[in-house]
């Protein structure tokens, strides 16, 4: 089975996995939730990666991603988004990452996801990427709607 993704998201999954140093990428979020349990489709795609920030914007804009004016972790390629969270060990042991814009992002569970995430093949390619488990996914999804109860009522399950 593979992941349920645009064709300009499998891309960038190659791309990155193909990069020399390349570093771990794990598809968590909807993506990785609808790949465990038929759900609606979803627009974008929400990947930890073991790497900085800069390191993360410099691998993102090689492939030609532009990065959101407004959220330090969304990135664009034409109309594919993609939601970017830097899973670094110090960010994972301090509890959070802050971003560009001075927001703090809780990393509680990352290391969970990093440590539960099994290869999954990307479509139309002999490569793979990891995707978490579902309980995982799961954790993920309390902390953030924890993190932020009037503005993650979509991860309780609500829309």
């Amino acid at each position: 089975m593979t992941l349920a993704i645009s064709s300009a998201h499998a891309d960038l999954l190659v791309a990155l996995r193909r990069t020399d140093e390349a570093p771990r990428v794990v598809v968590i979020g909807a993506t990785a939730l609808g790949h465990h349990v038929a759900l609606r489709p979803t627009a974008d795609v929400d990947l930890a990666i073991a790497a900085d920030p800069g390191r993360i914007s410099e691998l993102l804009q090689r492939q030609g991603w532009k990065a959101d004016r407004r959220l330090p972790q969304r990135w664009w390629f034409g109309d594919a988004l993609v939601d970017v969270l830097p899973a670094t060990q110090a960010a994972i042991d301090a509890g959070h990452v802050m971003l560009g814009d001075g927001h703090k992002l809780s990393t509680v569970g990352f290391d969970i996801a990093l440590a539960h995430a099994a290869p999954v093949p990307i479509p139309g390619t002999d490569i793979s990427v990891d995707v978490a488990s579902l309980a995982s996914i799961v954790l993920l999804k309390m902390v953030a709607f924890l993190d932020r109860p009037h503005e993650r009522l979509k991860d309780a399950g609500r829309r």
